[in-house]
């Protein structure tokens, strides 16, 4: 039977899951948790990961022949792309070209990068596409290595929670949306599955820490203390969802109104993640309404925050049981607090549906030999043997492929050139192709050529994109040959909404600017540039004020001013917007 080993890391604690089996049935072996101890300064680095890894697994025994490690989704940066192939392979070639411009800070290299397709829509893909900085990722393998684990796979713990959900269930109803919530003490993690598929991840900051501090505060009493006021108020009624909590009498004591002070903050904590939640589900747009939502982690269990998400949402709200399929099942905390480290454990037996792993590059996991040494070896032999006779049809095969990647790197860069260098040269068309100048198309040639063959046809394609979406955003053409269905928040703005919003603003303004001339506008969908003579010294002053409660200003500069037939006239005053997508 396949035996593996789940292990999940948070901000404040490490978790394991052993079981011993498969997907359909399968044992609990032992499962644990251990504190991340923070050190005088209040952090938790490195060296009390090691403890709280060594701790977890020596106090439950668990196995470390097949370990699979969970990241925090809270640590990574995930972002939903849309690219115009759907074949795995094709989309392994061009992520990272692709993914490359949604990075917050450094360059590609930095990063390791997994995706999981969403769904296809004829020759177009939606990919999740999650990316873990590598400084990252080797501090927490150094880390494990220093505690004597050595994880086979690294995993996302919201594939996890997700795979851990789907687990019990045989088939996915094709109109369900249902809503994972995982309530930690330092985050919440929200996961909706449409049709038992990842359709958005996000990672809300918020959790049982979160009142932990506002009850040391309003209380006056040492954290600690706080800590175990919160988890009382927390901790689930059984059955789960059943709500016990009463509110203080008008004349009660001292330790009724604390009582009632508590409740009261957790209360407030429970509204908060509510609305935190709601925000971020309207951020994804699905089809029909959410079907169902389930809660796990240590701060999921005070009935109240059922009864939030209940009346928030509008969907029935459960606890999510995925110890469903053991012969020996988990139950209560030690369950809750479990979701994520057992669908780790169940990647390890061969249950992976979203297919993420981090072990890639440098990080590849490296297997231990020394038990078939011997049988490798001559193995090895064999092949060796093997390669010697294959070398020569080898060498002939690569050798004509090599040719025909020559060929239709000569081919594309020939395309290439007719419809983006040669159309970029007119200045009508370098705008239009969102080029700012127009020899940029040319370097832009000029470095494609430097690169070899088989690099270059994917480095146009790559160079493509942006073009095409600018006409796309700009202009409405679609190169699909059909508009696509696109999300609310993708859709760009256009420069007829941007004038009608100018215009409202110059209307709104009219009475403290008196008289004004408009010389000269000039709009598109993210910026507007315009001359004015106007009669108030403080006109743009006046106009800024309307201008930056705009959503998505970026910039609101006014131009040079000089008087200007008996007015104060400015030139080149100017308004960017943050891009849409």
């Amino acid at each position: 039977m396949a035996r593996a080993t789940g292990l999940q890391i948070t901000e404040t604690a490490v978790r394991v899951v052993e079981i011993d089996g498969s997907v359909n049935k399968y044992r609990v072996v032992t499962s644990g948790e251990a504190a991340i101890v923070p050190g005088p300064d209040g952090t938790r680095d490195n060296e009390a990961l090691t403890a709280a890894v060594r701790a977890c697994f020596k106090s439950s025994k668990a196995g470390r022949e097949r370990v699979i490690l969970g990241l925090p989704a809270a640590r990574t940066v995930i972002r939903e792309l849309q690219l115009p192939f759907t074949d795995n392979a094709q989309l392994s070639k061009v992520i990272k070209f692709e993914f490359e411009s949604h990075m917050p800070t450094g360059g590609i290299e930095d990063y390791v990068v997994a995706f999981h397709k969403i769904s296809e829509s004829g020759p177009r893909s939606r990919v999740m596409v999650v990316a873990v900085l590598k400084s990252m990722l080797k501090e927490v393998l150094e880390a494990l290595a220093r505690g004597g684990i050595e994880p086979a796979q690294v995993d996302l713990d919201a594939a996890a929670l997700c795979a851990a959900s789907t687990s019990t269930t045989e088939t996915a109803d094709e109109q369900s949306n249902d809503v994972l919530l995982d309530v930690d003490e330092t985050t919440t993690t929200v996961v909706v599955t449409a049709a038992g598929r990842i359709r958005l991840v996000r990672s809300v900051r918020l959790g049982s820490e979160t009142l932990v501090r506002v009850l040391a505060q309003d209380l006056g009493v040492d954290p600690a203390v706080a800590g175990e006021e919160a988890r009382k108020v927390l901790a689930p009624a059984e059955p789960f969802g059943v709500a016990t909590s009463v509110a203080a009498p008008a004349n009660a004591s001292h330790d009724e109104l604390r009582a009632g002070i508590v409740v009261d903050r957790r209360n407030e904590f429970l509204r908060r993640l509510s609305s935190e939640v709601r925000r971020t589900i309207t951020s994804v747009q699905l089809d029909g309404r959410i079907t169902s939502v389930r809660l796990t982690g240590p701060a999921c269990g005070a009935a109240e925050l059922a009864d939030e998400l209940t009346a928030s949402l509008g969907a029935p709200v459960s606890e999510l049981v995925a110890f469903g399929a053991a012969e020996n099942p988990v139950n209560g905390q030690t369950a809750r607090n479990g979701v994520v480290a057992l669908g780790l454990a169940l990647k390890g037996v061969e249950y992976d549906p979203f297919q993420l792993d981090f072990r890639q590059e440098e990080f590849r996991f490296a297997h231990r030999f020394d038990r078939v040494r011997n049988p490798l070896v001559f193995c090895a032999v064999l092949i060796l043997i093997l390669l010697g006779f294959l070398s020569i049809w080898q060498w002939n095969r690569m050798a004509k492929l090599g040719s025909q990647i020559d060929q239709l790197a000569s081919d594309g860069r020939r395309v290439f050139k007719d419809l983006v260098v040669d159309r970029a040269k007119d200045p009508k068309r370098m705008e239009t192709m969102n080029f700012a100048k127009s020899d940029e198309a040319q370097a832009l040639f000029t470095s494609i050529e430097a690169l070899p063959p088989e690099l270059q046809i994917a480095r146009m394609l790559a160079a493509l994109r942006p073009p095409m979406e600018h006409i796309e955003k700009s202009y409405g053409v679609h190169f699909d040959g059909e508009k696509a269905t696109a999300s609310p928040e993708n859709t760009a703005r256009s420069a007829v909404g941007r004038l009608d919003q100018f215009m409202a603003v110059l209307a709104a303004s009219r009475e403290r600017t008196g008289k004004l001339f408009i010389d000269r506008l000039e709009v598109g969908s993210s910026i507007i540039v315009w001359s004015m003579r106007v009669e108030s010294p403080d006109a743009f002053s006046i106009l800024k004020e309307g201008i930056i409660k705009l959503e998505g200003v970026k910039i609101c500069e006014p131009g040079p001013i000089a008087l200007k037939d008996g007015l104060n006239g400015y030139e080149g005053c100017r308004i960017e917007f943050e891009s849409e997508n």
